[in-house]
């Protein structure tokens, strides 16, 4: 877990002097007993307890009661099996007879404390502890004859623990309207889901390897429909995936965070993640690689059937260093990655389908801010504001520019206002709804004055080129075939960019 400390906490009336104490390590279980205590222990010659892996065995116990049991998990109230299952306590007394504090410890899922004030720091101590959220009691005590209504609500969330995925609630109701007004079918995701890790087995398979490491989050999107923070840990590698061709499916995630993985029963487990980034590790990086690289070793060799060859399509110099000293052969996962991807199921085509819809909608609806003097950012926010409520999850670039800025191409999208009478143009490249790339490209001319010759001729060009390579695209068609017959313009003209 990870903790910030709210303003509420910051303490006014302790001492003005200098400490190293905090709201954490204040603790009391992370204080302990006490020296008293602890001197009589030494005296008598008793052993410390590792408070750690009784943590770590009680919590195990109850999984495999709860297994033994057939049950998906256990909902807990009396303080004593809250404190057995979590080591973590508040004011247990008087919860035992106030139902103000539960906690739900999931069979293979989180482990959440529900909160009385949603204090976190009180769980701190204990990292198997998943989330902490703000405990909702429907005593008639404190909710009166709106007692009913909020045990409505309570039953709501731990019935739908797993349901607050962005991935299991879907790009929302303003976008299924519009697919729905359109007669676009709904993809099936479990669907697409089995079918796209058979790809990368299939693909595996066919390149002899024993499984692939993954830290591009397109890629673990693709292999495992699972996301955390894709921009950040696109530079941070702070999470990663393996995919065993026959054997287990583990997400290596940031803060362990289970519930982000929970929407797919086809990854086996999720485990924390071990970084040896030098922003993190500091000069500990190449010990920390050694341990990253004995743990993907391993599971190699529990699942891999003696073979040793592991695909992998982004890897820092260290840990592949330390992979090839436990004698794994590396191959090259971006082809592998690259050649799953390549055919789309019919699934995946309706889900492209949309995606394209809402991106084209959005672009539609980006218009109506298109007016003299309003700056190329302020535009392009609106295309992202309308994207992103229709489940878009980024925006590759910011390819908007306009007037003298629009050519050569590549100009970033900047705060000079587009004046009346210029060329804008823009590419999308969206990560669009369901994560499928929707790039399409527009050229609009602002305000209501008459195009220029020039920019009828430019116009002219784009569109001849347009039609002309839209009859070449056929079905058998190969993409090389494709290019060197396509219509191009001059490079010295126009550079290498073009339709």
């Amino acid at each position: 877990m990870s903790f910030s400390i709210p303003k509420r906490h910051h303490s006014k009336i302790g001492s003005h002097l200098e400490v190293t104490e905090d709201i954490f390590s204040l603790n009391k279980h992370a204080l302990g007993p006490g020296e008293l205590a602890e001197k009589e222990w030494r005296d008598a010659g008793l052993a410390a307890p590792d408070m750690t892996k009784i943590r770590e065995y009680r919590l195990k116990r109850v999984r495999e009661k709860l297994v033994e049991f057939d049950c998906a998990g256990i909902l807990l109230y009396d303080p004593v099996n809250i404190r057995y299952a979590t080591d973590s306590t508040n004011m247990s007394l008087w919860t035992s007879h106030n139902a103000a504090r539960y906690s739900l410890i999931m069979t293979e899922g989180p482990v959440i404390i529900f909160e009385f004030d949603a204090h976190e720091f009180l769980s701190n101590h204990n990292p198997l502890i998943t989330e902490v959220r703000h405990a909702l009691t429907y005593l008639y005590f404190t909710a009166g004859n709106k007692s009913k209504a909020k045990a409505k609500i309570w039953a709501s969330e731990i019935s739908d623990i797993f349901s607050l995925n962005k991935h299991a609630l879907g790009p929302g109701e303003l976008a299924e309207k519009e697919w729905r007004d359109a007669g676009l079918a709904a993809p099936d995701m479990t669907k697409i889901r089995e079918y796209r890790l058979k790809r990368v087995r299939e693909k595996l398979v066919e390149f002899d390897c024993a499984g692939i490491l993954l830290y591009d989050p397109v890629n673990i999107r693709y292999a495992t429909d699972s996301t955390n923070m894709s921009l950040w840990t696109s530079h941070n590698a702070a999470r990663y995936s393996l995919i065993m061709t026959e054997g287990p499916v583990i997400i290596f995630e940031f803060d362990a965070h289970e519930f982000l993985s929970n929407h797919n029963p086809l990854i086996t487990e999720v485990r924390h993640a071990l970084t040896y980034l030098y922003f993190t590790a500091g000069n500990k990086s190449k010990a920390k690689a050694k341990i990253w690289a004995s743990e993907i070793s391993d599971i190699v060799r529990e699942s891999g059937k003696g073979n040793r060859r592991l695909a992998v399509d982004h890897c820092a110099p260290e840990g592949i260093h330390e992979l090839q000293s436990l004698g794994l052969e590396l191959t090259n996962g971006e082809e592998v990655m690259e050649l799953a991807r390549l055919v789309k199921s019919d699934d995946e085509v309706d889900a492209m389908r949309r995606s394209i819809f809402a991106c084209e909608r959005s672009v539609e609806l980006m218009r109506n801010y298109f007016k003299p003097g309003i700056s190329e950012q302020e535009l392009w926010s609106r295309f992202q504001m309308e994207a992103v409520n229709r489940g878009a999850e980024w925006i590759e670039t910011r390819l908007l520019a306009s007037g003298p800025r629009a050519n050569p191409w590549y100009q970033e999208c900047s705060s000079r206002p587009i004046q009346a009478g210029e060329l804008m143009g823009f590419d999308t490249d969206l990560v669009g709804s369901y994560g499928y790339c929707t790039d399409m490209s527009r050229t609009w001319l602002c305000g209501d004055e008459k195009p220029t010759n020039e920019q009828k001729e430019i116009y002219t060009l784009g569109y001849e080129q347009i039609q002309k390579n839209m009859e070449l695209l056929k079905p058998g068609i190969t993409f090389k075939e494709l290019t060197l017959n396509a219509k191009e313009y001059s490079k010295d003209e126009f550079r290498h960019y073009s339709v």
